[in-house]
C-alpha cells in the first residue's frame, strides 16, 4: 500500500485510534488490497464462482443455433495477470466443460485441466459430425468422470461408440441419449475395455449396450429407454435383452436405488421356465422402480424382483381387452402393492402436447412436480393404454371396467377425473369398485357429466358413499363447459334430501362467488375455499 493510501485510511479513525467503517470499506476497494488477497482465498473464491456462473451460449430470438456467449466465471481471467495466473494454475477450475460453448474453448479447457477428472456435456444439434470433439473424448477418456451426450446425436455416437474401447477408470456418470434415431446406436460389449469400476449412474435413451457388458455392474441408478417405433425393424437382440441377460445384469447391481426400464422389457409369458423356477433378484436398496411395456412383460419382470415395501413403483402398460384372460399376471402385480392400502383411481381425459390420455390406478394420490414424484416412496401407480385406441375413450373406459374386474379392486377410496368427462363416460366408470369411492376429484369441465350422474334416478344412488367433492378450476379452453352454480347447489340439495349428503366441498383452487359460497354452506357442512377477494 502506498503512503498516500495509508494516510487516507489513518485520517478515517475514531478518537480511540480504531479504523472507522468508511476507512475499512475504502481500503477494501483499493486495487492493491484485492491483489494482496492470499492465493488460497482467491482459489476458493474462484471455485465457488465457477460452480454458480458457468459459461453458456446465448440463442438468437428466432431460435437459430447459438450466436453469442456469456463468459461467466471466465471473466476473472481478464481482470489482471495475477488472477489469470492463479486460475491457470488450478486445474480443477477447468474440469466442467460444455462443448456447445465452442470446440476451441472446450479443447483449451481440457488442456488447462491437465489430468484432473473431467465432466463433459455435449448437446448435439442437427446430427453434427463433431470429429474434433469425438477425438478429444477418446484421447481423454481415462480421466473423464462424467460424460453426457444428448440431442440429435445419432451420427456422432455411431462414430464414437465403436471406438470407446479404452479403460475409463474415473468414470462415475454416463448419459447417452439419441433423439428420433433412424438406426440404433450400438456400443461394443467390451466398451471401456470392460474397465469402468467407478461407474454408478447410467442413462441410455435409444442406445444399445449389450447387457452382458460390465457397465451393468455396481450401478446405483439405471435408466434405459427405447423408442419402440424406431427399433421396430430390428431384431430383439439389438434392442432387447433376454430374460436371463436382464436378470443376470440386475444381479450384478445389488445396490440399485433407481431403476427405470421403458420400452425394452424382454418378452416373457407366464408359462416360461424362469417363472416356474421363481428365480428372484434382490434389490434391497431400491427406492424407485419404473417399467413400461406389454402388461405380461411388466408382470413377468416384477415376478422375479424382490424389493422393499417402501419402493415407489410406477408401471405404464400396453394392453387390450384380452387382459381379462391375463388374471394370473395382473392380480399379483396389483395386490402386491395395494393390499391393505388406500386405492386411488385417476382417469385423465385431457389431451395436450405434454400429456396423452391415460388411466391410472394408484395406491394413494400424488401430484407431479416438474415431472417427478414429490414423495415417491411407498407409492404405486399403474397406467395403461391400448395402441390404436389412445383417443377412443369409450374403448379406454371399457378397458378400465375390465381392469377392475380382473384386478378385483374392491376398496377404491378416491376417484379423480381430469378433463371433460361426459355423463356416459361417468356411467361407464361407475363399476362396483368406483361406486364405493368416498372422495371424487373432478375438474370443472367434467363437472356437468358428474352432476348428471349424481342426481339421476338411474343408476340408483350413484356414488352412495361419496363424502368429499373436490372441484378444480377448468382450463381456459373448456370454460364453456362449466355448469351454472345454481345447478351445483341443486344437486347438493337433492343428495342431502335422499340421505346421501356431501360433507366436504373443496373449491380452493378456483375463483368463486362469495355469496354462492355462503349459500352452499347451508347445505354442505365443510366448504374449503380461497378467502382472498378476486383481483
Amino acid at each position: 500500500m502506498s503512503q498516500a493510501e495509508d494516510s487516507a485510511c489513518v485520517e478515517q479513525r475514531d478518537g480511540n485510534g480504531a479504523r472507522t467503517l468508511p476507512g475499512v470499506i475504502e481500503n477494501l476497494r483499493s486495487p492493491t488490497s484485492i491483489a494482496d488477497l492470499p492465493y488460497e482465498l482467491l482459489t476458493l473464491i474462484f471455485r465457488e464462482l465457477a460452480a454458480v456462473d458457468r459459461p453458456k451460449t446465448v440463442p438468437s430470438p428466432c431460435g437459430n443455433p447459438p450466436v453469442g456467449r456469456l463468459l461467466g466465471w471466465l471473466h476473472i481471467t481478464h481482470i489482471c495477470r495475477h488472477w489469470r495466473q492463479i486460475a491457470l494454475e488450478n486445474a480443477t477450475l477447468w474440469c466442467k466443460i460444455n462443448v456447445n460453448f465452442g470446440h476451441k474453448w472446450a479443447h483449451e479447457m481440457i488442456l488447462r485441466s491437465r489430468r484432473a477428472p473431467l465432466a463433459i456435456d455435449y448437446y448435439v444439434l442437427n446430427n453434427a459430425a463433431g470429429d474434433d470433439i469425438r477425438q478429444d473424448i477418446l484421447e481423454h477418456i481415462s480421466h473423464i468422470s462424467s460424460l453426457s451426450i444428448m440431442g440429435e446425436s445419432e451420427s456422432f455416437l455411431n462414430g464414437l461408440l465403436p471406438r470407446l474401447v479404452e479403460p475409463a477408470p474415473m468414470l462415475t456418470s454416463l448419459t447417452l441419449e439419441s433423439l428420433m434415431p433412424v438406426i440404433p446406436s450400438v456400443a461394443p460389449e467390451n466398451i471401456f475395455s470392460r474397465i469402468s469400476p467407478n461407474l454408478r449412474y447410467l442413462d441410455l435413451i435409444n442406445i444399445c449396450i449389450p447387457w452382458t457388458s460390465t457397465v451393468f455392474t455396481n450401478l446405483t441408478e439405471l435408466y434405459v429407454s427405447i423408442d419402440i417405433e424406431s427399433f421396430a425393424d430390428f431384431p430383439p437382440p439389438i434392442a432387447y435383452p433376454s430374460v436371463t441377460e436382464l436378470l443376470d445384469a440386475l444381479d450384478r447391481m445389488p445396490h440399485l436405488e433407481d431403476l427405470q426400464l421403458l420400452g425394452m422389457l424382454p418378452a416373457s409369458g407366464l408359462q416360461g421356465p424362469l417363472t416356474r423356477s421363481r428365480r428372484s433378484v434382490s434389490l434391497p436398496e431400491l427406492g424407485i422402480l419404473q417399467l413400461s411395456g406389454p402388461v405380461l412383460n411388466c408382470a413377468a419382470l416384477l415376478h422375479h424382483l424382490e424389493y422393499p415395501v417402501t419402493t415407489g413403483v410406477k408401471i405404464f402398460c400396453i394392453c387390450d381387452v384380452s387382459l381379462v384372460h391375463e388374471t394370473d399376471a395382473i392380480t399379483p402385480m396389483i395386490t402386491r402393492h395395494t393390499q391393505a392400502r388406500p386405492r386411488y383411481v385417476k382417469v385423465t381425459m385431457r389431451e395436450n402436447e405434454y400429456r396423452d390420455p391415460c388411466v391410472s390406478v394408484l395406491s394413494s394420490p400424488w401430484t407431479p412436480t416438474d415431472g417427478h414424484w414429490p414423495n415417491p416412496r411407498e407409492q404405486f401407480s399403474m397406467s395403461w393404454t391400448h395402441p390404436g385406441h389412445e383417443h377412443d375413450w369409450t374403448h379406454m373406459l371399457s378397458l378400465l371396467r375390465t381392469f377392475f374386474e380382473v384386478a378385483m379392486l374392491d376398496n377404491i377410496h378416491t376417484l379423480a377425473a381430469d378433463g371433460p368427462v361426459d355423463d356416459e363416460q361417468w356411467r361407464s366408470i361407475i363399476g362396483d369398485s368406483c361406486a364405493s369411492a368416498t372422495e371424487v376429484d373432478v375438474s370443472c369441465d367434467g363437472l356437468v357429466g358428474l352432476l348428471s350422474v349424481l342426481k339421476a334416478v338411474t343408476p340408483v344412488n350413484a356414488f352412495p358413499n361419496i363424502r368429499t367433492l373436490d372441484i378444480r378450476e377448468p382450463s381456459l379452453s373448456h370454460l364453456h363447459n362449466v355448469p351454472a352454480l345454481e345447478e351445483v347447489m341443486q344437486t347438493f340439495a337433492e343428495r342431502k334430501a335422499r340421505g346421501m349428503p356431501i360433507q366436504t366441498l373443496d373449491i380452493s383452487s378456483w375463483r368463486h362467488n362469495p355469496e354462492w359460497v355462503e349459500a352452499v354452506k347451508a347445505i354442505v357442512p365443510i366448504v374449503k375455499y380461497n378467502a382472498e377477494p378476486p383481483a
